[in-house]
């Protein structure tokens, strides 16, 4: 029997170094690792994990995540992450390409994956942006999931995903979304070839470069403006209204909960009101920006 290897994120806490951005964010920096236990290496981005250091541990030369020097959006490298099918312990396991800013453990009783803990941060980032470029196998998708963390709990959550094919790089803007109080001590952000649980397919090649993040201490100043409080009707059918309490114009952006752009206004000083006639039913997400900056992000239900 064929075991689907999925990541899984937990909210645990192990520390890395502090970061300002994302930490080598532009993939340029590689280290490689070396198994005591087999004598086999895998190289991996500096500060992210692969689980091909695993792999390596068990004896597998097959690599899910390499070094990219041809094909990259900028600098000297990027991540190239396939999904494959790998014999573990004598069982055909799919196993996303995968880096992660977490620490990546596996369960050999169960086939159980996990990520804890994440990067060292001491803001709320509103959103992760970076360059992909993804050939998809079937119906796969590609996947980026960033979890802001403070002390045990989760406070904050962001997920991008893209089932299309791209033949050169794209953007990539995930935004977070901000459901518990406090200020984030660490950032795990994870990204895969393959993105669901229905969705992975052997043969998925995502490359991915230039990561960085928005947002950042301003965003507690505007917390206390009680914005969300202004957020009504929540849910909403028809419109909605939102506070925008600065003295000069911000902008709204509006994104499903896919990470795509499906609306972008300007919002006036006081409370503003967005119709909704042209959004189904479901949670978006939202982020106002402030001459350039990312200040505050939150989410709306809309029912019909």
């Amino acid at each position: 029997m064929k075991i689907r290897l999925l990541l899984t994120v937990a909210a645990l806490g192990v520390a890395t170094m502090g970061f300002s951005q994302v930490p080598n964010g532009n993939m340029d920096s590689w280290d490689t690792y070396t198994s005591l236990a087999s004598g086999l290496s895998c190289d991996f981005p500096t500060q992210w994990d692969v689980p091909d250091k695993i792999a390596a541990d068990l004896g597998i030369a097959d690599r899910n995540c390499t070094k990219e020097t041809a094909n990259v959006h900028g600098g000297a490298a990027a991540a190239r992450l396939e999904t494959k099918t790998l014999n573990v312990l004598g069982t055909p396991l799919d196993v996303p390409g995968t880096i992660t800013t977490g620490i990546i453990g596996f369960d050999f009783v169960t086939f159980t994956p996990s990520v804890e803990g994440g990067a060292s941060v001491s803001t709320n980032y509103t959103a992760l942006t970076g360059y992909y470029q993804y050939a998809p196998s079937g119906s796969d998708t590609m996947n980026v999931i960033v979890l802001m963390m403070s002390g045990a709990d989760t406070i904050g959550l962001g997920q991008y995903r893209d089932a299309a094919t791209s033949t050169s790089y794209q953007m990539f803007d995930c935004p977070i979304t901000y459901f518990g109080l406090g200020t984030a001590d660490k950032m795990q952000i994870t990204i895969t070839s393959s993105g669901g649980f229905t969705s992975l397919v052997p043969g998925s090649v995502l490359f991915v470069d230039d990561l960085a993040v928005t947002g950042g201490a301003d965003v507690e100043d505007w917390n206390g403006y009680g914005i969300a409080h202004n957020i009504y009707p929540n849910p909403a059918s028809d419109y909605i209204n939102i506070l925008n309490p600065a003295t000069n114009d911000v902008t709204i952006e509006i994104y499903s909960l896919t990470g795509q752009k499906v609306g972008e206004q300007t919002l006036a000083p006081d409370m503003n009101s967005i119709n909704l006639e042209n959004y189904t039913s479901g949670i978006y997400t939202f982020r106002l920006v402030d001459n350039g900056t990312v200040v505050y992000s939150s989410k709306f239900v809309v029912k019909k």
